[in-house]
């Protein structure tokens, strides 16, 4: 159980979680894009190891960084394990044992002095009343009184940890099960989420099954100057979410404000201008079709090239954004660069016999698309770990174990008492003031004699 003891260790565990954040910050600060070029302004050959051992290019899916989550998660579930058993331990009958007994006679945490005008079986009672008061579930074995409550605190505790556990497991299960993609969508238009539909970009976990959906992810409209309730949200995409013939559902998606279905969540990562054109020789038979994405700000010019049938040689098409509703088109061709304006539904001439007509100058939103099941489960575990902590931090958790000895087992120099308390007890470091409380009811409970009582006691 050695193991056990090093897992549930907190400083292990404070050690692992601020490494991982400092990690995680400076991988955050330290983008994997940027990674390369940092290494290379590394001048020690010994801290580009280090670098290359922490996996800063990859920095989330590194072996160390796999490792570390791995023993947290294993000292966070030695520790939820651990506040279970005490949590069961709440519910288990208040029944004294031997050892217990032989404790509470040998070293109590305080005594209380009984007047001596109560009996025996008064002071019992007179303890679990006040014991009772505190709202903790008593019972009476003959001369030992045995209380607990605040059983929500201890539960609460070790469900905190639990959660942090499915944090942990169901965040890792989500990224080796989820995937993430990226596709530019004319408005429209519409493309699917199947490997095809991705025309920028697909990331697939390694434990992914090839499950897509199949939906139709089109972009019905596209406003650059979006707003909602007189608040500017920039450009925003009107994206709809179909299967086969059915529309499941339509909405507008900007920044902050994905479209959100099942495990599916859709974001709009841009919206920028995109040229359609179509290349037909002289007899209007369809060469290819053209489809250029600009850079949102500023507009870089895009280029194709196509091999001129007649001289073999290669021809670079370049089209520049030339205004509302017109484009520039620089044609080179054996050196030489011509350029021509033309506007939609125009035609320029790029070599002989081929013509590109400009079909529309239109805008397109860049859709990011993330499948991840975990989610709905993060959020359900977040949940579960608020209001454990709030539980454990606010609910008080006593034990209380009494001790009634009565006057033959003491000496006559205790005092004029006709029994003696023996008290211990257990409390949360967030209930500083209950031993006071605790010995200040017990003291007042056994002292105080009803004149009835008193006079039957004669």
């Amino acid at each position: 159980m050695k193991l056990f003891r090093v897992l549930r260790s907190r400083r292990l565990a404070i050690v692992l979680l601020v490494g991982l954040t400092v990690y995680s910050w400076v991988a955050t600060w330290l983008a994997p894009e940027q990674a390369p070029a940092f290494m290379a302004r590394l001048s020690s050959p010994f801290l580009s190891r280090i670098v290359t051992l922490l996996g800063f290019e990859r920095p989330f899916s590194a072996p160390i960084f796999i490792l570390a989550v791995a023993l947290v998660t294993a000292s966070t579930s030695a520790c939820a394990w651990e506040r279970s058993r005490l949590a069961l331990k709440y519910f288990a009958p208040l029944e004294p044992t031997a050892e217990s007994r032989e404790l509470l006679s040998r070293a109590p945490r305080f005594t209380v002095l009984a007047d001596r005008g109560s009996s025996h079986e008064a002071v019992i009672q007179r303890a679990a009343a006040a014991l009772r008061r505190f709202r903790l579930r008593v019972r009476v074995n003959d001369d030992v009184v045995n209380a607990s409550g605040g059983a929500l605190g201890v539960i609460g505790s070790a469900l905190f940890h639990w959660a942090l556990v499915g944090v942990f497991v169901f965040a890792a299960l989500g990224q080796l099960t989820r995937y993430e993609g990226y596709a530019n969508v004319v408005q429209g238009s519409s493309t699917t989420d199947s490997p095809k539909g991705y025309d920028v970009e697909l990331i697939r976990g390694p434990m992914f099954g090839e499950w897509f959906s199949g939906f139709t992810l089109g972009v019905a409209e596209i406003d650059l100057a979006h707003q909602v309730d007189e608040v500017a949200h920039g450009g925003a995409a009107l994206v709809t979410l179909s299967k086969g013939d059915r529309e499941i559902k339509r909405q507008w998606v900007y920044p902050n404000h994905p479209l959100r279905f099942g495990s599916l969540l859709v974001h709009r990562a841009d919206v920028h201008p995109v040229f359609l054109g179509t290349l037909r020789t002289d007899g209007s038979s369809v060469v290819r079709k053209v489809e250029l994405h600009f850079a949102p700000d500023p507009p870089t010019p895009r280029s194709f090239s196509l091999e001129d049938p007649q001289s073999g040689n290669t021809v670079d098409v370049t089209i520049f954004s030339g205004g509302i509703q017109l484009a520039s088109v620089a044609i080179t061709s054996g050196g030489a660069t011509t350029t021509q304006t033309v506007g939609v539904g125009e035609s320029v001439e790029i070599v002989k016999g081929q013509r590109l007509t400009i079909d529309a100058l239109a805008y397109a939103a860049q859709l990011h698309v993330v499948s991840d099941w975990s989610v709905p489960w993060l959020y359900a575990m977040f949940i579960v770990g608020t209001l454990s902590v709030a539980a454990a931090v606010l609910v008080p958790t006593r034990r209380v174990s009494v001790l009634i000895v009565s006057d033959s087992a003491f000496s006559e120099s205790d005092g004029p008492a006709s029994s003696k308390l023996h008290v211990r007890f257990t409390r949360r470091r967030n209930d500083p003031a209950f031993p006071r409380l605790l010995e200040e009811a017990l003291r007042a409970a056994v002292n105080d004699t009803p004149t009835a009582e008193r006079e039957g006691s004669q």
